[in-house]
Protein backbone atom coordinates (compact mmCIF):
# COMPACT_ATOMS: atom_id res chain seq x y z
CA UNK A 1 0.00 0.00 0.00
CA UNK A 2 1.05 3.89 -0.07
CA UNK A 3 3.31 4.46 -3.59
CA UNK A 4 3.94 7.34 -5.40
CA UNK A 5 0.74 7.90 -7.10
CA UNK A 6 -1.53 10.65 -6.66
CA UNK A 7 -3.75 8.05 -4.97
CA UNK A 8 -1.42 7.27 -2.15
CA UNK A 9 -3.85 8.35 0.49
CA UNK A 10 -6.73 6.07 -1.43
CA UNK A 11 -4.25 3.00 -1.44
CA UNK A 12 -3.26 3.48 2.42
CA UNK A 13 -7.04 3.21 3.51
CA UNK A 14 -7.61 -0.20 0.84
CA UNK A 15 -4.43 -2.04 2.30
CA UNK A 16 -5.58 -1.05 5.94
CA UNK A 17 -9.00 -3.06 4.98
CA UNK A 18 -7.28 -5.52 3.93
CA UNK A 19 -4.96 -6.05 6.51
CA UNK A 20 -7.73 -5.68 9.19
CA UNK A 21 -9.94 -8.19 7.42
CA UNK A 22 -6.90 -11.15 7.07
CA UNK A 23 -6.29 -10.01 10.27
CA UNK A 24 -9.87 -10.63 11.41
CA UNK A 25 -9.82 -14.27 9.59
CA UNK A 26 -6.38 -15.50 11.69
CA UNK A 27 -3.74 -15.01 8.74
CA UNK A 28 -0.66 -13.34 10.35
CA UNK A 29 -0.24 -9.69 8.26
CA UNK A 30 2.26 -7.66 8.01
CA UNK A 31 2.10 -4.49 6.23
CA UNK A 32 4.55 -2.76 3.64
CA UNK A 33 3.26 0.84 3.01
CA UNK A 34 5.74 1.98 0.31
CA UNK A 35 6.91 5.60 0.11
CA UNK A 36 6.59 7.77 -2.75
CA UNK A 37 10.42 8.51 -3.25
CA UNK A 38 13.30 6.27 -5.38
CA UNK A 39 13.06 4.25 -2.53
CA UNK A 40 9.62 2.61 -2.42
CA UNK A 41 10.98 -0.52 -4.63
CA UNK A 42 13.78 -1.16 -2.38
CA UNK A 43 11.70 -1.30 0.94
CA UNK A 44 9.70 -4.26 -0.47
CA UNK A 45 12.69 -5.90 -1.55
CA UNK A 46 13.58 -5.22 2.18
CA UNK A 47 10.08 -6.58 3.15
CA UNK A 48 10.20 -10.31 4.56
CA UNK A 49 7.12 -11.53 2.55
CA UNK A 50 5.63 -15.12 1.89
CA UNK A 51 2.99 -13.83 -0.04
CA UNK A 52 1.88 -9.90 -1.43
CA UNK A 53 -1.42 -8.93 -0.86
CA UNK A 54 -1.31 -6.01 -3.64
CA UNK A 55 -3.52 -3.03 -2.55
CA UNK A 56 -1.68 -0.23 -4.61
CA UNK A 57 -3.46 2.14 -6.98
CA UNK A 58 -1.75 4.31 -10.02
CA UNK A 59 1.70 4.34 -10.48
CA UNK A 60 3.87 1.29 -9.22
CA UNK A 61 1.15 -0.77 -8.58
CA UNK A 62 -0.93 -0.48 -11.60
CA UNK A 63 1.65 -0.67 -14.13
CA UNK A 64 3.45 -3.67 -13.65
CA UNK A 65 6.62 -2.17 -11.36
CA UNK A 66 5.82 -4.02 -8.45
CA UNK A 67 5.06 -6.83 -10.06
CA UNK A 68 7.83 -6.97 -12.10
CA UNK A 69 10.31 -6.77 -8.13
CA UNK A 70 8.36 -9.46 -6.65
CA UNK A 71 8.67 -11.62 -9.39
CA UNK A 72 12.30 -10.79 -9.59
CA UNK A 73 12.69 -11.44 -5.69
CA UNK A 74 10.15 -14.71 -5.96
CA UNK A 75 7.62 -13.71 -4.30
CA UNK A 76 4.14 -14.77 -5.01
CA UNK A 77 1.30 -11.84 -5.41
CA UNK A 78 -2.50 -11.12 -5.67
CA UNK A 79 -3.47 -9.49 -8.96
CA UNK A 80 -2.63 -9.26 -12.70
CA UNK A 81 0.74 -10.11 -14.02
CA UNK A 82 3.81 -7.60 -15.32
CA UNK A 83 1.89 -7.87 -18.82
CA UNK A 84 -1.42 -7.44 -18.28
CA UNK A 85 -1.05 -4.58 -15.35
CA UNK A 86 1.12 -2.97 -17.58
CA UNK A 87 -1.06 -3.49 -20.70
CA UNK A 88 -4.29 -2.44 -18.52
CA UNK A 89 -2.40 1.04 -17.00
CA UNK A 90 -2.16 2.18 -20.43
CA UNK A 91 -5.65 2.20 -21.55
CA UNK A 92 -4.61 2.68 -25.59
CA UNK A 93 -2.12 0.30 -25.24
CA UNK A 94 -4.67 -2.30 -23.96
CA UNK A 95 -6.91 -1.32 -26.74
CA UNK A 96 -4.94 -1.51 -29.29
CA UNK A 97 -4.21 -5.46 -27.70
CA UNK A 98 -7.71 -6.09 -27.82
CA UNK A 99 -8.15 -4.96 -31.40
CA UNK A 100 -5.10 -7.17 -32.27
CA UNK A 101 -5.97 -10.02 -31.26
CA UNK A 102 -9.93 -9.23 -32.51
CA UNK A 103 -11.53 -9.11 -28.83
CA UNK A 104 -14.52 -6.90 -29.01
CA UNK A 105 -14.11 -4.35 -26.61
CA UNK A 106 -16.57 -1.08 -25.47
CA UNK A 107 -16.89 2.06 -27.54
CA UNK A 108 -14.51 4.65 -26.82
CA UNK A 109 -11.92 7.31 -27.74
CA UNK A 110 -8.62 8.63 -26.55
CA UNK A 111 -8.27 12.07 -25.60
CA UNK A 112 -4.42 13.24 -24.95
CA UNK A 113 -5.57 15.90 -22.09
CA UNK A 114 -8.54 16.75 -20.04
CA UNK A 115 -8.71 19.98 -21.07
CA UNK A 116 -9.58 19.07 -24.73
CA UNK A 117 -12.28 16.58 -23.51
CA UNK A 118 -15.32 18.68 -24.50
CA UNK A 119 -13.75 20.00 -27.93
CA UNK A 120 -12.08 16.27 -28.67
CA UNK A 121 -16.12 14.79 -28.18
CA UNK A 122 -17.55 17.76 -30.28
CA UNK A 123 -14.67 16.61 -32.75
CA UNK A 124 -14.80 13.17 -33.71
CA UNK A 125 -17.51 10.45 -33.91
CA UNK A 126 -16.94 7.42 -31.31
CA UNK A 127 -16.55 4.39 -32.69
CA UNK A 128 -16.56 0.98 -31.79
CA UNK A 129 -13.67 -1.12 -31.92
CA UNK A 130 -15.43 -4.56 -32.31
CA UNK A 131 -13.97 -6.32 -35.36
Amino acid sequence: MGGSSAEREISIRSGEAVVAALSGLGYDVSSVVLGSGPDALMELASADLDVAFLALHGRLGEDGCVQGVLELLGIPYTGSSVLSSRSGHGQAQGQELFRLQQCADAARITCSAPSTRRQTWKRFTVRSASP
